[in-house]
């Protein structure tokens, strides 16, 4: 009896009742929409630091996080290595030294965090090598790597290290992801061309593509 009078008053004001039952319906996939996109960012930035900065545990002098004073390091690193990689439980194991210092170029210098690795046991941990952008190089895989450095995209751009070059490869990978011929043919004048910056890298590409180019491809030619 109850539900029967509860539901014919529901319908006795439809527009009040159709206003409310939107209302909460939307509230409702509001809120599941918003700790969905919360709880997808937490989860990808924890994966992010244990795969890819501090992993499951991570040793070091209280005070080295103050200032990263590189004279408060471990005593007897390998002794340490040794315990942790005998206790149960344990995959892999890698050791860091970790140190602040400036990157210089002829353009530009930045301030950077310098990671000393040994590149066997480091991959075995984390999975920065597996973010290497094809055509630029390895992660230390060279018969010898001592003078050699394994930096971000980001500061390759902050310090103008990165050239944009479009050479005949570029254009047959291009092809090959579906770029269309009238397009790449616009590009073959630029081919051998060295672009100092992506930003003048973009600003002659925007030049000879239409706007529906631009918004189709732009994102394959960089």
């Amino acid at each position: 009896m109850i539900w029967k009078t509860a539901w014919k008053n529901v319908w006795r004001n439809k527009v009040r009742s159709l206003v409310v039952i939107v209302s909460v319906t939307i509230g409702i996939f509001g809120g599941v929409f918003a700790v969905a996109i919360m709880n997808g960012a937490i989860v990808q930035r924890v994966d992010a630091a244990l795969n890819d900065e501090i992993a499951h545990i991570h040793i070091n002098d209280p005070a080295f996080r103050d200032n990263y004073d590189i004279q408060l390091s471990i005593p007897y690193p390998e002794q340490v290595l040794s315990t942790v990689r005998e206790t149960p439980g344990v995959n892999a194991v890698t050791a860091r030294t970790v140190i602040t210092g400036m990157a210089n170029t002829a353009a530009k210098s930045a301030g950077v965090q310098i990671l000393g690795i040994d590149p066997a046991s480091e991959k075995e941990v984390f999975r920065l090598y597996e973010t290497t952008i094809p055509g630029t190089g390895d992660f230390f895989e060279t018969e010898s790597h001592n003078q050699l450095a394994y930096i971000g995209h980001e500061l390759a751009k902050d310090l103008n290290i990165i050239r944009y070059r479009i050479d005949q490869g570029v254009l047959d990978s291009l092809a090959v992801m579906g770029v269309p011929a009238e397009v790449l043919d616009k590009l073959v004048p630029f081919t051998g061309k060295r672009f100092k910056s992506e930003k003048a890298f973009k600003k002659e590409i925007k030049g000879v593509l239409t706007m529906k180019e631009q918004h189709e491809f732009g994102g394959l030619i960089r």
